[in-house]
């Protein structure tokens, strides 16, 4: 009885595991990588936990928190393995914001920016290995007070009053109520919204809800 025990637990612990890595091995992601540091230290990331500019953390638009990523200096071959606890970058062609420590290790506080490459290393004990994206949002504002949220929701509602159905709502991240509008299928389609709120004036990002 205790042997089929431990078997079942070995075959438990194979498959989350080695299914896990298949999966991490198949997500790659290549652009430009930048960092922020002492201006931010000590405030409140996206994820509720201090900014902290010497751990090795990182803020990335879609992936969920908790998630470790291998971050490759393609200039350099240097790595650093990061945990994504913050949302970012705001700044068109971007990919990722390392903190200072993880900027430091692959060489680019000088540069602030380094072409590179971004692979997963783990994913969080919560997230589904598939990591299959439901839909994609753009959010067009984060709150720490939902009223605020919900204020700036009737001001976005206000703003695409002529496209009736449109999904316009908040949901909660972390100690963030995000304001999100659409569920699209494809990013192409968010990425066509997104710049229609940037001609605007209204400082938003494409993100990605999964399963």
């Amino acid at each position: 009885m205790k042997k089929r025990f431990l078997i079942i637990l070995f075959f438990s612990f194979f498959l989350t595991f080695f299914c896990g890595q298949a999966y991490a091995k198949k997500f790659v992601q290549y652009g430009w990588a930048s960092w922020y540091g002492p201006e931010f230290h000590g405030r409140k990331t996206a994820s509720g936990e201090p900014y902290n500019m010497y751990a090795y953390t990182a803020a990335h638009p879609t992936l969920p928190f908790g998630t470790y990523l291998i971050v490759t200096n393609l200039s350099n071959g240097r790595k650093v393995i990061v945990r994504v606890n913050d949302r970012g970058p705001f700044k068109k062609g971007r990919i990722i914001d390392l903190s200072y420590a993880a900027a430091k290790k692959l060489g680019i506080v000088g540069s602030g920016t380094a072409y590179v490459k971004i692979e997963i290393f783990r994913l969080p004990p919560e997230a589904k290995i598939s990591l299959k994206i439901r839909y994609y949002s753009v959010q067009v504002g984060a709150f720490r007070d939902i009223r605020n949220a919900r204020r700036w929701k009737g001001k976005i509602r206000g703003l695409i009053w002529w496209r009736i159905g449109m999904p316009l709502f908040i949901k909660k991240e972390g100690e963030l109520y995000k304001v999100l509008v659409g569920r699209f299928k494809s990013k192409s389609k968010a990425e066509r919204w997104k710049s229609f709120f940037r001609k605007r004036g209204i400082s938003c990002m494409v993100i990605a809800v999964y399963h």
